[in-house]
């Protein structure tokens, strides 16, 4: 089953809105090649292959929890309508459509597969129906962020000059007109700009035909520069925040940087504006181990494209001193469970930090996760959070719950956990 054809879509310009009827279909999620299958809404698992005996009875109530959890997901789709929601990628749509290409990729169903590019085919028309802002939270960046996602791990195929060309000359002519006015953080600011941009980029360098790269390096060291401009003038989000958030900037920006850094975009500004936050940096401790684990995921980031002793070091004192089980059982409530402020995004990080570094020491257990989100009282259908469980975007609502599950459910077919 092929990648989704998007740019002859795109050539057709066809209006095809989101099917309110359509049901998310059973679920039958495939083990390898001569393996046995299991039903989403029977939950019958016959054996476990590839395992050692002793570790069939865990990784089978992994498998329950997960696939329970995904039922009462799409449940809860079905009752929002997701036609309603908004269409960008942090809120919205875009995102739901990425949950649900991952969910058709995972069980190789066709109709979950349909549903996503009907989704994803209703974001696209409204871009031309409707005024859009240029943001990352609920506007055209985030929506071209989404979109270049699905190109570069293959959900669908087409030329991102192409798709999406009235869309960059959109968010360039937004981001010539308002960039001295434009704060630093990822939802309205620069760090959404830099993060579509590092990402379109990195799909420009690879494609040998982009006549456009030229330019997305171009407005990728602009936005480094303004950037450093606010830094200097520290009229960014470098202190701790009260709560764990996703959307906290200093973590955000290390990790941009060391994307821009392995682009080879800006590296000698790069530079002048890692020496000056150096002295920040090394100068905070987190009271919370959230966000320390979040800071030293933008610091081994950092350190992967640019070694360097002071910010090492302190890559070392807080990685001594997260404790994990602080993490799940104190610092986050029975309700935070989304990306934004709660386990998910946590989850996020501490597999993306345990990549990254190599050690499974810095991975929240899948278990604990998975019981934190079953048992939430986020799914209590008792009215004081349905605007919360109307939510579908990446990180605001059910998008992001469901792709973190989708990982954990392949890593665990896999045996990888």
């Amino acid at each position: 089953m092929g990648p989704f054809p998007f740019e002859d879509f795109v050539k057709r310009k066809k209006s095809s809105w989101l099917n309110k009827e359509k049901k998310v279909p059973a679920i039958t999620v495939f083990y390898p090649s001569n393996s046995p299958t299991i039903n989403l809404n029977k939950l019958e698992i016959n054996c476990i292959p590839k395992v050692r005996e002793e570790s069939k009875p865990l990784i089978t109530k992994n498998l329950k929890q997960i696939l329970s959890i995904l039922e009462k997901l799409n449940d809860f789709i079905n009752k929002n309508e997701p036609a309603k929601n908004e269409v960008g990628i942090l809120n919205g749509k875009i995102g739901l459509s990425i949950y649900f290409f991952m969910l058709g990729r995972s069980t190789r169903n066709g109709e979950i597969l349909s549903i996503a590019e009907h989704i994803l085919m209703d974001v696209y028309n409204t871009l031309g129906n409707f005024i859009i802002p240029a943001n990352f939270q609920n506007g055209l960046s985030g929506i071209a962020w989404g979109l270049c996602h699905l190109i570069k791990n293959d959900y669908v195929e087409g030329d991102p000059d192409e798709i999406l060309i009235d869309v960059d000359h959109q968010i360039i002519s937004y981001w010539n007109a308002n960039k001295e006015t434009l704060p630093v953080d990822l939802r309205q600011g620069l760090l959404g700009y830099l993060a579509y941009y590092t990402s379109r980029l990195e799909i420009s360098q690879g494609h040998a035909k982009s006549i456009n790269q030229n330019i997305h390096t171009r407005v990728v060291s602009e936005i480094i520069n303004r950037i450093g401009q606010l830094v200097e003038e520290e009229k960014f989000q470098h202190r701790e925040p009260e709560l764990f958030i996703l959307y906290w900037d200093l973590p955000l920006l290390l990790i941009l940087l060391a994307k821009a850094k392995q682009l080879q975009v800006n590296s000698n500004k790069i530079d002048r504006m890692l020496d000056y936050l150096t002295p920040i940096i090394t100068s905070l401790y987190p009271r919370l181990h959230s966000n320390r684990m979040y800071l030293l995921l933008g610091l081994e980031s950092i350190l992967k494209e640019l070694p360097l002793t002071a910010l090492q070091d302190h890559a070392d004192l807080l990685k001594e001193s997260i404790s994990m089980d602080t993490i799940i059982d104190e610092e986050c409530k029975n309700l935070n469970i989304l990306a934004q402020g709660g386990i998910t995004g946590l989850a996020w990080i501490s597999r993306k930090l345990s990549a990254l570094t190599g050690t499974s020491e810095l991975l929240l257990p899948m278990e604990k996760i998975i019981q934190k989100i079953s048992r939430s009282k986020y799914w209590e259908e008792n009215g004081y959070n349905q605007d919360m469980v109307r939510n579908c975007g990446l990180t605001a609502g059910l998008g992001g719950i469901g792709i973190l599950l989708l990982e954990y459910l392949n890593d665990t077919v896999g045996g990888k956990n």
